[in-house]
């Protein structure tokens, strides 16, 4: 009998818990379907034109003097005068009276080498004429036959004539001494330094000072061997005359007082050899009349600013030309195994295509035109992940992203 119970309260809760489990799947809650919406990233894209680009190198360098001169003494004595033109920085022309050395030994010395000169002459001319008085005699008593030499006097000519010479060449040498106790300077240009003073005395080879022509100045640039390619610069095959300045055309600048002032010049040459230690081309650039004190040379005189030596200068210099170039942002190139792509955004899709690149340019790659068309939408937008055919959404187009999604392409 108490089985009989047992399996009678068993069933009975096997009932009931069946009866709420099927009230329960009978009141469930029926899920709403909602559509698939695939993910399609948003991208910025930018379009392509191709036009004929001309390159720029751009280096750096200082100005430096094409000629320096060390002034020396090439005589011996007191400094009676350093003219306003022998200050440091003073500005000067060819010719100019730089300072003057005491001169009356020198003067002494012109007066003793004119009397000895005379002298000379004055036995030169007793000399002649006693050959000719002697050659006189023996044709009287020899008719034209051939005197001797010492008949002839020729010896003694040849001394007197000696003697004369050399008595012209100590008047020579004793007023070109008497010339160089005036200090000249030998072209026009500007005092760097200056070691004497009046009532100084000074020796032969005793240095006065030291200048610098201002005709022209020069900078050194040095160039990467991966930008030679893109500018022609001169072999230094032709040593002619400079009379007008060469191509490749370069501009100097440099901020001075806060304003940024530019300098037109030229490359001149290259120097003959490679830096072993930076493996830098070195080119030099040449600046006219840098002190605005010849003719008008257009940006030194049209800016009021001189070039001076000393002058660190940035320079960008004028390079080839060439048609068909595409410049794109760099963040647009896909580095991949086969070398660098693009992706270009054609209908909601993008495609790929590879690129020759042909010059870096700071924020800029500079690649041929090899199947662009002028108005291509090229992609800029980073993307970790992408295939070919892949469908995304362009920022600008109109209702294609919301303000949020603009924001994430940033």
């Amino acid at each position: 009998m108490s089985v009989l119970r047992q399996v009678t309260a068993s069933s009975i809760v096997i009932a009931i818990g069946g009866a709420l489990g099927y009230l329960i799947y009978a009141n469930r809650p029926v899920p709403q379907s909602k559509p698939v919406v695939a993910h399609e990233p948003l991208v910025r894209a930018v379009r392509v034109e191709s036009h004929t680009h001309r390159f720029a190198v751009r280096s750096r360098g200082t100005v430096r003097a094409r000629t320096e001169s060390q002034i020396v003494s090439e005589v011996t004595g007191r400094v009676l005068e350093c003219t306003p033109a022998f200050e440091v920085g003073a500005f000067f022309e060819q010719g100019d009276l730089l300072a003057r050395i005491e001169a009356v030994d020198y003067e002494l010395e012109v007066v003793r080498g004119r009397a000895a000169l005379a002298s000379a002459e004055t036995a030169l001319a007793q000399r002649v004429a006693e050959a000719e008085t002697a050659l006189a005699d023996w044709k009287r008593e020899h008719g034209e036959d051939p005197a001797p030499p010492l008949v002839a006097r020729k010896p003694q000519l040849e001394e007197a004539r000696a003697a004369v010479a050399a008595a012209r060449g100590v008047v020579a040498r004793a007023e070109r001494d008497l010339e160089r106790c005036e200090i000249r300077a030998p072209y026009r240009g500007r005092v760097r330094a200056r070691n004497v003073d009046r009532g100084g005395f000074a020796t032969r080879g005793t240095p006065l000072g030291s200048l610098y022509a201002i005709d022209f100045v020069e900078v050194r640039l040095p160039i990467a061997p991966d930008d030679v390619a893109f500018v022609d610069l001169p072999s230094g095959l032709n040593r002619g005359a400079t009379a007008s300045l060469p191509t490749p055309t370069v501009t100097l600048s440099a901020v001075i007082g806060g304003t940024r002032h530019t300098w037109d010049g030229a490359i001149v040459r290259t120097e003959g050899e490679i830096d072993l230690r930076t493996r830098m081309i070195h080119a030099i650039a040449r600046v006219e009349d840098p002190y605005g004190v010849g003719p008008d040379n257009g940006h030194a005189h049209g800016q009021g600013q001189v070039l001076a030596i000393g002058q660190f200068v940035e320079a960008e210099i004028v390079g080839k030309t060439m048609p068909g170039i595409v410049r794109i942002p760099r963040a647009a190139l896909r580095d991949t195994v086969d070398g660098f792509r693009v992706l270009l955004y054609e209908d909601g899709t993008l495609r790929s295509r590879d690129v020759n690149i042909v010059r870096r340019e700071r924020d800029e790659a500079l690649v041929t035109n090899d199947g662009f068309v002028d108005g291509e939408r090229l992609v800029v937008s980073p993307l970790e992940v992408w295939s070919e055919g892949m469908r995304v959404r362009l920022a600008d187009d109109e209702g294609s992203a919301t303000d949020a999604d603009r924001e994430k392409t940033r």
